[in-house]
């Protein structure tokens, strides 16, 4: 990794870091450079040190050396302390002077032109990554094999270009296979989280005997909106969107309606969630995961809102596609009715498709795919533990805060009482992953249960029996363990091999012939967690407290530009028990992905995770869509 600092147009206090990383890929790739931009001094040493962390989860290959390494991890720990010291960093939001000294000399293109491309290097677990150091103003890296820096600035320039006709895509000219332009692989969707120990801006939940819960400043993940010169941002600067670019294809990807919840506690002794709480469990009038009867309502209503948002929506053209679970198949209903004009025949086509859903144990019909590793997924999720900080600043597992930690189980025991189980004290602490099943086991995985009744019996206008009442703003903040246990659980090795084929069926879509000019896939939301990995994208949606929340009735939205470009939306609805809530659309970031990027990174993984015959078949499939 290489870093220089220069004086930005906008001021002198602000002092603009450019990075430049260099990964190597699989043997039969070149390396790749991710050049990024931090803007604000204030988050500079923050995201080098969360930037190291993800580095050094991949530095572990053949190609780093020893002295590497020990280069490496010495500059991590420092970046560690410096960034931790809250004095230090202070000091550097009332004032930061540009320091004198080179600017980021070689460009990508410049090291295209100097040097020949370096043999292939081997891979490691995680894809092994080096820092590039500056050494007398010039930076030392291995020559890449990326698009050139002038590809890199095509969708932030202003400069018109000609209008391109919707149709088949042909591929970039450069052979090479990229990773696409955006985050990174295991850590960086959840730089928010990281950052709430030092956020002044985000809000507290009130715990038993913390006198600082009624002001602002926390050390938990709550929201703060993204602005201008949010470290969100830093990743990869909003696209400049072309006039001249036309829309060609369209794909929604929903999860389905708010649900009755499961009672069954996966990785400890007592394995009903009625054990954990002395209180009733809600009645959902409803069997287990089936759609509540709001839960569909509200599907029906974002439905409505989707046809006010695209009005020229052709049912008669449109294709959906969905899971065969009862939950996923009312949803689609649902959707489609609300879709449905009244003066218009109600006839859309629907597909039942469970292979796009689960690859490799689909809810009917063959499996495609091999069955992920065990060992593998173990290993990644142990990995997401250690990384992953857990909220309401109770912090990373290895090295959390005990106190708050106990604060927050007295918090849920004030709630929901305590059972036959005994104290959530009791569980395993801190949680682990069991180095033999995989499970997570500790407390968080009652928090998440309790957590996720509160929140689907709110917005299905369903009664909770609580010890004491509950704020709205409480549902959500307790809601951030539910996606907190989707985090360290949902890793690549998992979710890669289960959505190969819709990932790939969705990357057909938007850069085929425009045959099908809109498409619905109704699935779940690791649908959406694998897409946002696909892609590497990421987003807020407040009120929801963490980056990537994946609600009930969310969807992504995929919209070809024609150009080998997608502008993506995240659409969700701001429950408040009523069944026509509003509806949020935000942009992720980035906004736009190179579709051809995202094509080549899915088949990479694929073949990383589960092999060469598994990306055969779904390609197929997804030629004869």
């Amino acid at each position: 990794m290489a870093s220089s600092g220069q004086q930005s147009r906008r001021g002198s206090r602000d002092v603009p870091l450019n990075i430049a990383i260099c990964i190597d890929m699989e043997p039969k790739f070149g390396p790749v450079l991710l050049p990024l931009t931090i803007e604000t001094p204030p988050m500079q040493l923050r995201f080098l040190k969360i930037l190291g962390d993800v580095l050094e989860a991949c530095r572990h290959g053949a190609v780093c050396r020893e002295s590497d390494r020990i280069s490496f991890k010495q500059a991590v720990d420092k970046a560690r302390t410096i960034s931790a010291n809250s004095v230090f960093n202070s000091k550097i939001r009332r004032g930061f002077t540009a320091p004198t000294g080179p600017r980021l000399a070689p460009t990508e293109l410049q090291e295209r032109q100097d040097h020949k491309m370096p043999p292939p290097r081997t891979k490691s677990l995680h894809g092994p990554a080096r820092m590039l150091t500056q050494m007398g103003g010039n930076i030392e890296m291995n020559p890449i094999a990326e698009s050139s820096e002038e590809d890199s600035l095509e969708l932030s320039n202003e400069k018109p270009v000609r209008a391109v006709t919707c149709g088949h895509l042909a591929p970039p000219e450069d052979k090479q296979v990229h990773r696409p332009r955006s985050l990174g692989d295991l850590r960086a969707f959840d730089l928010a989280e990281q950052e709430q120990s030092d956020d002044e801006n985000s809000p507290r939940l009130s715990l038993p005997g913390d006198a600082s819960s009624d002001e602002e400043g926390g050390a938990d993940s709550g929201y703060r909106p993204i602005e201008e010169d949010d470290e969100s941002a830093m990743f990869m600067h909003p696209p400049h969107i072309r006039n001249s670019s036309i829309s060609c294809a369209t794909v929604h990807i929903y999860r389905h309606c708010v649900r009755s919840t499961a009672t069954k506690v996966k990785g400890a002794h007592y394995d009903d969630l009625a054990h954990y709480t002395d209180l009733p469990l809600p009645d959902w009038n409803a069997p287990m995961k089936w759609c509540t009867d709001q839960g569909a309502a509200l599907i029906k209503n974002e439905g409505k809102k989707l046809r006010q948002r695209e009005p020229k929506m052709d049912l008669s053209k449109l294709k959906v596609i969905v899971d065969t679970d009862q939950r996923v198949a009312t949803s689609a209903n649902s959707l489609l009715q609300g879709l449905a004009g009244q003066g218009e025949i109600f006839a859309p086509r629907v597909d039942y498709f469970p292979v796009l859903f689960n690859a490799f144990k689909p809810l009917a019909g063959a499996s495609v795919c091999k069955t992920p590793s065990k060992q593998l997924e173990i290993a990644q999720k142990q990995q997401r533990l250690d990384t992953t900080p857990m909220p309401m600043g109770v912090g990373f597992a290895h090295d959390m805060n005990q106190t708050r930690y106990n604060e927050v189980l007295e918090l849920f025991e004030k709630l929901f009482g305590v059972g036959a189980a005994g104290s959530l004290k009791q569980m395993t602490n801190p949680p682990i992953i069991d180095n033999q099943s995989g499970l997570l086991k500790g407390a968080p995985v009652v928090l998440k249960l309790l957590a996720t009744n509160l929140m689907f019996a709110y917005a299905s206008n369903i009664t909770i029996a609580t010890h004491v009442p509950v704020s709205r703003d409480q549902i959500f903040e307790l809601g951030a363990w539910i996606h907190w246990q989707r985090r360290v659980t949902q890793i690549p090795a998992h979710f890669v091999p289960k959505k190969a084929c819709g990932a790939l069926s969705i990357i057909a879509t938007l850069l085929g012939k425009p045959r099908q000019k809109h498409a619905i896939y109704v699935g779940h939301d690791s649908d959406q967690d694998a897409l946002a990995h696909f892609f590497q994208i990421t987003w807020k949606a407040p009120p929801f407290p963490v980056w990537k929340p994946t609600p009930p009735g969310s969807s992504l939205r995929f919209t070809s530009l024609g150009d080998s470009t997608a502008l993506v939306h995240f659409t969700y609805q701001v429950f408040d028990s009523s069944d026509d809530p509003d509806v949020k659309v935000v942009p992720t970031l980035p906004g736009r992905v190179n579709l051809f990027e995202v094509k080549a990174f899915i088949e990479m993984q694929i073949t990383d995770f589960a092999g060469e015959e598994c990306l055969k078949v779904c390609t197929s499939l997804s030629a004869n869509m």
